[in-house]
Parts: structure tokens; C-alpha cells; sequence
């Protein structure tokens, strides 16, 4: 009797884990057969450091993006040693690479619920309210965007020290949260401000608070972050490199130089967020954003407006009244805050997976305002929130077809932009790569109504682009070629694609248009001399020939 008592615990406690993963999964059912997008190509798909044990030094000492020949990135060893081990299980496989994100997800979601009970929370509210934030679509761009792993990882390493601290502040405990602390910065920047959600979480559950001794237990961790603090202003002071930034003088005078601008930016997109948390539409990734230059802006006031009554809600409470929401308040904040723009400038305003980590805090907040109720109405808020969570798990599937490829990523965006020229250029290429030349070439004539959007050593590009869309050609891309290789596949797909090219003349148009803007464009000359070639036009075959040995003699 007592072990089937026993049997029934543990399946008591094991029951909630199971129905989380199960919701997650079936959420998330549609995102594993999305491609390698946007950062993905050049941080795993081409890494090339990801290929071999022997360059595993090479992927976890440089930036993410050296590994496909490439400059920028993040320096994050943590994130490439897990996309490591990923390429040496799987291979190139973006199923694998979605797999890992959601697996992480899951674990976070567990974590959730752990830290929700911790805090005070009764089970069943702590389940809902974990459950209302692991459906949540505004995670998708975290969980779904395979390059989003730097986010979930973080976040993993971080939920697994504070809820180790909320177990017992112990020596053993405190050496536990500073390596996860440690690994967690190699995964991304933003996990700096464990030692502070740290804190705010041990005030929460603490019975003596605001006791200095509560700071003192956690001393450890805010050595690393200092250090961490220190070498990280040191290399941007040496070598003037930003971590979001970019030197474009307009941008650092109204944005990256100028603090003031900056806090009422990043008050502004508070209220962007929160609308997004209550009404997840319109969710996207390229996302046009202003600046702001005072206060006396909308956007502006309504995030002052809601810092001042956080505020006033965490000074009202004193800790005791609504400690919970304060709580959630704070995390927030906390979670938010390596974001916002403040400390460091950023050139990317509103990132939906920036919200990942914020939201967890935030939920089980506002869960702990939740009243004791009689059974029969705790029955019919149970219900209530099991429709809301219905209602996110399929807003969240249905976002996931947003992630499949470039060609649904940015199809999605552009009816929230009217002049969005670059987005649509990588749309044609994407057509390009699909074999859907007609779709291509309507996207280049909509960029090139609007040259000025693009610019300047752009615009040959998009005509050459466009005059091989004419000529229905389109390149190998193999990553295993040679260079020489490459340009010998070039050769042979122009040459071979010519004889059934459907619409010549506009083509020699467009390769005409790009050497009048780029005389020195070599495989427009290349297209040309083939083309004439083709058509018998021995003088003018000729004419482009010599130019190229003008060059390349």
C-alpha cells in the first residue's frame, strides 16, 4: 500500500513536467523543418570550424561568423561548442539544430515551473502561468530562429543558478550558481545580470529582508560580473568595437553618443513589448523603429508611465504587499535591461527573442496577484486559462511557418514596411535559389523604383542579379568548392543556361545598365560575350571579349 502511495507521488509531481513537454511539442511541431536563415548561414551552416575536432579551438576562440570567411559576430564559445557537438552528431542537419532549441526550451519551461513554486506560487497557478509563457508566441523568434539557441542557453543557465540558490544559500550552492554563471556568459552577453535576479529572488523568498547578508552570501558572483564588466569595457575602449553598433556618424550622433536619446528610446519600446505580450499580432523581424529625442512623445510617456508605476508598486509594496508582482516587476527589468540600449547602444530597437528571459519573471508576477479562490471558481479561472492557451499555442504554430525559410520570413514583413528595399532584394535572391525567376525579377523592379533606398555600390548588383533572373540562371553554391572550382561552375551554368534563356534582350539590357555603372563588373562582360556568342554576333562578342583582357589580360 505504500509503495502504490508512493508510485502515486511521483506521479503526481512527474504529471505536470510531462504535460508542459507535450504542449511545447506539439506547439512546436511545425518548426523543425525550417532552413538555415539569415545569421544560421554564416554562424553554423558555413562555419567551417564546425566541420572537424581539430578547429574546435578555432570555433570556440573567435567570433561566430569567422568560420564562413566572414567579418562581425558575437564572441560566444559556449553557443559554438554546442552547435559543435550538433554537426558532429548530425552533420549539417537543421532539423538537429531545431531539435537542440526546443530540447532547451523544455527545460527552461521545467525550470519555469521549479522557480514559480519556489517564489510561493501554488502549483497549479505556477503550471498555468508557465504554461501561458512557454506557449507564448513572442518566443517563437527565440526557439524557432536556430541562431535564437544563444537566448534559450543563456536563459537555461541562468534559471538553473537561481533556482539552485532558492534551494539553500550554501557554500556548495554559491559555487554551483557561479559556474553555471560563468557558462552562461559564454553563451551570451545578456546573462550578466544573474547575480542581481539572484538577489531579488532570495529578498522574494527570504524571511529576513533587506538584511545585508543576503547581498554578501551572493559576493561571488558579483566578483565575475565585475570582472566580466571590467574586461568588456576594456575591449571596447581598445579596440573601439561595439557590441551592437555601428560607426554611421547620424547614428552615433542621435543615438549611439547621446545617453538622453537613448533612455527615452528604450522608455518607448516598454509599451511596444507589453502590447505584444497582451496581443501577440503583427509579429515580425524586420522591424522599423524611430528614435526619440524628448519626452514629449506618446511612446515615450507611456513607457514613463509604466516605470513610474512599477516603480511605485515596488516602493508601495515594501516587500511585503504584492511582493510577488514587485518581484516580476524587477526581473523584468533586470532581464531586459543588457538590451535596451542604455549601457550599450544598439542598432536593432525591438528584437522579439530579447523577451524571452523578461517574460518568465513577468508572468509568474503577475500569476502571484492571483487570490486564493473558492474551488469552483479556481475550476473556471483553470478553464479560462486553458483557452488562452489554446489561443497562444496555435498563434505560436502558426508562426512558426514565418520561420521556414527567407522566402516566408520576409514575405511576412513586408506589409508592416512600404520602403523596405534591402529586405526585398534578399527576396528575389531567395527566388533566385527557388527557381521562381518571374517572382524574382517583379521584386528587383519594385527595389529599383526606389534606388535611393539602396546604397550606391548596390545598385549594379541588383541589376546583374536581375539581367541572370531574365536569362533564368541561377549558381551552385557549394561550400566545398574552390574558388577556382567556383568560377569554372560559374562558366559552365552561363554557358549552358544561355541557349534556353527566355528573355535575352531584357537581359543584355540589364548587364548593359550594370557596366554603365560598374564598367569594371567582370561577369557582366563574361554574360555579354556569351550571349552575342549565342547569337552569332561575332563583332560585339568580340567588343565585350576585349574588355575583359583589358583587365584580365
Amino acid at each position: 500500500m505504500a509503495l502504490d502511495d508512493h508510485s502515486k507521488d511521483k506521479g503526481r509531481v512527474a504529471l505536470p513536467y510531462a504535460l508542459l513537454a507535450f504542449v511545447i511539442m506539439a506547439g512546436y511541431s511545425n518548426a523543425w523543418s525550417g532552413d538555415f536563415l539569415l545569421d544560421d548561414v554564416w554562424a553554423v551552416a558555413q562555419n567551417s570550424f564546425l566541420r572537424n575536432w581539430s578547429t574546435l579551438p578555432d570555433a570556440v576562440s573567435t567570433l561566430t561568423f569567422a568560420g564562413a570567411g566572414q567579418p562581425g559576430g558575437f564572441y560566444r564559445p559556449v553557443l559554438a561548442f554546442f552547435w559543435f557537438i550538433v554537426f558532429q552528431l548530425f552533420g549539417k542537419s537543421a532539423i538537429a539544430y531545431h531539435g537542440l532549441n526546443i530540447l532547451i526550451h523544455v527545460i527552461n519551461t521545467f525550470l519555469v515551473f521549479r522557480l514559480g513554486q519556489q517564489i510561493g506560487l501554488r502549483r497549479w497557478v505556477a503550471f498555468f502561468a508557465t504554461l501561458l509563457w512557454a506557449v507564448h508566441p513572442l518566443n517563437v523568434e527565440a526557439v524557432t530562429y536556430i541562431s535564437g539557441l544563444g537566448d534559450v542557453l543563456h536563459s537555461m543557465f541562468c534559471l538553473l543558478g537561481v533556482t539552485i540558490l532558492l534551494g539553500g544559500v550554501s557554500f556548495r550552492r554559491v559555487l554551483g550558481t557561479c559556474v553555471f554563471y560563468v557558462i552562461a556568459l559564454g553563451c551570451k552577453e545578456s546573462a550578466v545580470v544573474l547575480p542581481a535576479l539572484a538577489v531579488i529572488s532570495l529578498y522574494l523568498v527570504g524571511k529576513d529582508r533587506l538584511r545585508f547578508s543576503v547581498c554578501i552570501k551572493t559576493a561571488p558572483l558579483w566578483f565575475i560580473c565585475t570582472l566580466y564588466l571590467g574586461i568588456l569595457f576594456y575591449i571596447i575602449q581598445a579596440t573601439g568595437f561595439m557590441i551592437r553598433g555601428h560607426s554611421d556618424p547620424e547614428w552615433m550622433a542621435i543615438y549611439g553618443d547621446n545617453l538622453p536619446n537613448r533612455i527615452y528610446t528604450a522608455l518607448s519600446t516598454v509599451p511596444v513589448y507589453f502590447s505584444l505580450m497582451l496581443w501577440p499580432t503583427g509579429l515580425r523581424l524586420n522591424r522599423v523603429y524611430p528614435f526619440f529625442d524628448s519626452l514629449n512623445a506618446w511612446p515615450v510617456m507611456a513607457g514613463a508611465t509604466i516605470v513610474l508605476l512599477s516603480f511605485a508598486q515596488i516602493v508601495w509594496g515594501r516587500g511585503k504587499r504584492g511582493a510577488g508582482l514587485s518581484w516580476g516587476l524587477l526581473w523584468f527589468a533586470i532581464a531586459y535591461s543588457p538590451n535596451a540600449g542604455v549601457v550599450f547602444p544598439t542598432d536593432a530597437l525591438i528584437f522579439e527573442h530579447w523577451m524571452y528571459m523578461p517574460m518568465a519573471g513577468l508572468v509568474l508576477g503577475l500569476a502571484s496577484c492571483l487570490p486564493q479562490r473558492p474551488r469552483r471558481v479556481e475550476i473556471i479561472l483553470a478553464g479560462l486559462a486553458l483557452l488562452i492557451v489554446a489561443a497562444l499555442s496555435w498563434r505560436s504554430h502558426d508562426q512558426n511557418k514565418v520561420w521556414q525559410n527567407t522566402g516566408t520570413l520576409i514575405e511576412s514583413a513586408l506589409p508592416y514596411s512600404e520602403h523596405n528595399e534591402m529586405a526585398r532584394n534578399s527576396l528575389a535572391v531567395y527566388y533566385i535559389g527557388q527557381g521562381e525567376f518571374d517572382k524574382a525579377i517583379e521584386q528587383y523592379r519594385i527595389v529599383l523604383t526606389h534606388p535611393d533606398m539602396l546604397p550606391p555600390a548596390m545598385i549594379p548588383a541588383v541589376h546583374i542579379s536581375m539581367a541572370f533572373a531574365y536569362l533564368g540562371i541561377r549558381f551552385n553554391h557549394d561550400d566545398n568548392l574552390s574558388v577556382a572550382e567556383r568560377i569554372q561552375s560559374q562558366y559552365a551554368t552561363i554557358r549552358q543556361g544561355i541557349p534556353n534563356a527566355p528573355h535575352i534582350p531584357e537581359a543584355i539590357r540589364e548587364l548593359e545598365t550594370t557596366l554603365d555603372l560598374n564598367p569594371g563588373d567582370y561577369w557582366s562582360k563574361v554574360a555579354l560575350v556569351m550571349i552575342y556568342q549565342h547569337q552569332g554576333n561575332e563583332e560585339k562578342a568580340a567588343y565585350y571579349d576585349r574588355l575583359i583582357r583589358q583587365v584580365n589580360p
